[in-house]
C-alpha cells in the first residue's frame, strides 16, 4: 500500500472516532478522540489527556500568554496546545475552555490532502447547513462547509491551498471562535497582500 493512501486509510477510521467512540454514533454528543464538547469540563479534559498521554502547554486566551501550572486561572478562558499527539494526517490541536471551564471547542489543523476525504466523510454523518467550496482563499469567505449535530457546529475550512482546518466548537459561540481564527489568519493575509502588492511594483 503506498504512504500516502495508508495515511488517508488511518485518519478516515480516525474520524469515527473522533465524532463519537461509540460503534454506530448513537450518542448524540459529539466527542473528537473521546473530549465531548460542551460537556467535558477542565479536569475530565486533562484526565483523558493524561491517559492518552499527551502533552500541553496551555495559554491565556485573548493575550496567547503562557500560564503557570499551578496558576488558579488555569481552565478559564484558556486554550491548550497538544504537543505531542502522534496522529496520522494531524498537524496540531488545540482544546479551548469557556468561563465556567468547560470543553468549549477543538481545533484540528489537516493536512492538505486530508480536506477531500475528510469533507466525503461529515458528509455521511451530519446535517450540512451550507457548503461554500467556491470561496476566496486568504479571506473570511474562504471555502467551508458547515455541519450541525446536537448543539455542536463542525466547521471544516480551507483557508488556503496549504492550510486546512477543522473545528468542533459548541453552536452557541461558533461565531466568535470563527472570528478569532479570522484574527488568527490576518498574518497570513498580510504576507499575501504584499506578495501581490510587490508583483504589481
Amino acid at each position: 500500500m503506498r504512504p500516502i493512501l495508508h495515511i488517508v486509510l488511518l485518519f478516515v477510521t480516525g474520524l469515527a472516532l473522533i465524532s463519537n467512540p461509540g460503534p454506530v454514533w448513537a450518542d448524540e454528543t459529539v466527542a473528537p478522540f473521546g473530549f465531548g464538547i460542551g460537556t467535558f469540563s477542565y479536569d475530565e479534559t486533562l484526565q483523558h489527556l493524561s491517559e492518552k498521554g499527551w502533552k500541553f502547554v496551555e495559554y491565556e486566551k485573548k493575550q496567547f500568554k503562557q500560564i503557570d501550572r499551578a496558576s488558579p486561572g488555569r481552565g478559564e478562558n484558556t486554550f491548550l496546545k497538544i504537543m505531542d499527539h502522534n496522529l496520522s494526517g494531524v498537524k496540531s490541536l488545540l482544546f479551548f475552555f469557556g468561563p465556567q471551564k468547560t470543553l468549549r471547542a477543538i481545533l484540528i489543523n489537516l493536512e492538505p490532502q486530508l480536506f477531500a476525504v475528510t469533507m466525503a466523510n461529515l458528509d455521511s454523518k451530519y446535517r450540512v447547513l451550507q457548503k461554500k467550496l467556491d470561496g476566496e482563499y486568504y479571506s473570511s469567505e474562504y471555502p467551508h462547509i458547515l455541519y450541525e449535530k446536537s448543539d455542536v457546529t463542525i466547521e471544516l475550512q480551507m483557508y488556503s491551498p496549504h492550510r486546512v482546518r477543522l473545528l468542533y466548537v459548541e453552536s452557541l459561540v461558533w461565531e466568535n471562535y470563527r472570528n478569532f481564527l479570522q484574527k488568527e489568519n490576518e498574518p497570513h493575509l498580510n504576507q499575501e497582500n504584499s506578495k501581490a502588492s510587490m508583483k504589481d511594483q
